[in-house]
């Protein structure tokens, strides 16, 4: 018997190839869907699967950052840097996908913005995304060229855009949901976990220029005030004065507590 050889312009084939056409585009389309389901939209699973998993991969991730010898931790909450969401994502099936970086002036200060995505890794689909900045007007790159602002601005893009499709899963670690990157003018401060020394703000002075007033007054006033008193005065030579000399230097060490550890800045 002859064999069936298709022809092209055979009626019966072509309707083949549109069949089996449109059967492709609809497992395309449904292959689609189940990726937003599983990545983007996981309150459809039931909320406790969602709970579960998300807990156990913070629990990883914490396991994983706490073996770094330096961690970004201020005024007590711990951030995670670029490479910690990364790893995140990867528990999520996550990647990010950064784009050229674009010179840009914002009222006369120059910098640069850049862009990125978050794309399920198994398919390709972008599900999320942020912009971010570096400008000159921050301190630690105000001196800086371009091609380091630049590298700044996608390095926070794409941590930012991480953040925005994890942050709820580093908040179930314990951490907090803003990227190292993005703290105190855009540098990465390392600190110890400590708690604020607690300085006696009421102490009155009973002597000299300041006599009658609270430390904190005082310092309000005239803060190079209580650092030379210690520093240069008379009254605290030898052991004199050793119990108001203690509480003074706990109250300096309170103020300087506050400075060297500024609120977050969102």
């Amino acid at each position: 018997m002859d064999k069936y050889h298709p022809n092209k312009n055979d009626p019966f084939t072509s309707d083949l190839k549109d069949e089996a056409k449109e059967k492709e585009e609809e497992m395309e389309e449904e292959k689609q869907e189940l990726s937003v389901i599983a990545t983007k939209e996981l309150p459809q699973l039931p909320p406790k699967v969602v709970i579960k998993y998300a807990s156990e991969a913070a629990k990883s991730l914490t396991e994983i950052v706490s073996k770094k010898e330096k961690k970004v931790i201020i005024n007590g909450k711990h951030y995670l840097e670029f490479a910690d969401w990364q790893t995140l994502g990867k528990f999520f099936k996550m990647g990010v996908k950064t784009y050229e970086a674009m010179p840009i002036t914002i009222e006369g200060v120059t910098g640069a913005k850049a862009r990125a995505d978050v794309v399920n890794l198994e398919t390709g689909l972008v599900i999320g995304g942020a912009e971010a900045y570096c400008l000159k007007d921050e301190p630690n790159w105000k001196d800086k060229p371009f091609f380091q602002l630049a590298s700044m601005a996608q390095t926070r893009a794409a941590a930012k855009a991480l953040r925005n499709e994890l942050g709820w899963v580093a908040v179930l670690g314990g951490f907090a949901d803003t990227p190292a990157e993005e703290m105190v003018n855009g540098t990465i401060k390392e600190t110890k976990p400590q708690s604020k020394p607690q300085g006696d703000l009421s102490e009155v002075l009973q002597f000299g220029k300041y006599k009658g007033k609270s430390l904190i007054e005082i310092n309000e006033i005239n803060s190079s005030y209580l650092p030379w008193l210690l520093d240069k005065s008379d009254m605290f030579k030898d052991g004199k004065n050793a119990e108001l000399r203690d509480k003074i230097e706990l109250f300096l060490d309170a103020q300087r507590f506050e400075n060297e550890n500024p609120e977050e800045v969102y």
